[in-house]
């Protein structure tokens, strides 16, 4: 009988990890899991739902399925259209066939489409063509960092 290095009496568990993000109303929002067997390998057969809550506790979805990404390390997906109005929710996935649970936080803010269309801005200006150096790019990149660090601050209820 051949057993995994470091794996002598050790019990592993199905373990799930959830990636959400901020968005704004009406914007197409994304939740991924990545799920993992109790070895430690992508489970790539499991069946994945997810039900997600605003803060009031009222449930925005029930039971929705979560779609496999072909060729990918266990990594499930699943799509929806993010509510009218701003919202922080709790996202919780349940696994089966391995069992694993896990859960994440997802925003709806009104400043989440400010944010992205300041990066895209930024985006444009900086691969405008120009290879020189160029302060004002520097600055704009500086620029674009701050606004991911508030984005993230406000996403998890902090204040800047």
């Amino acid at each position: 009988m051949h057993k995994k290095a470091g794996a002598i009496g050790r019990k592993y568990s199905a373990t799930i990890k959830v990636f959400g993000s901020s968005y704004s109303p009406g914007e197409t929002a994304v939740v991924y899991a990545q799920v993992l067997d109790e070895a430690g390998e992508p489970a790539n057969a499991a069946t994945v739902t997810l039900d997600i809550f605003k803060s009031d506790g009222t449930k925005f979805l029930d039971s929705a399925v979560m779609d496999y990404i072909s060729d990918s390390s266990g990594i499930y997906k699943y799509q929806f259209t993010a509510p009218a109005d701003a919202a922080r929710m709790l996202v919780d996935v349940k696994v089966t066939n391995p069992t694993a649970y896990g859960s994440e936080e997802v925003s709806v803010t009104a400043w989440a489409l400010d944010t992205q269309t300041t990066r895209v801005e930024i985006d444009k200006i900086q691969h405008s063509g120009v290879d020189e150096y160029d302060p004002e790019r520097e600055s704009l990149e500086a620029i674009r960092e701050a606004i991911d660090k508030i984005a993230v601050k406000l996403a998890k209820g902090f204040s800047v």
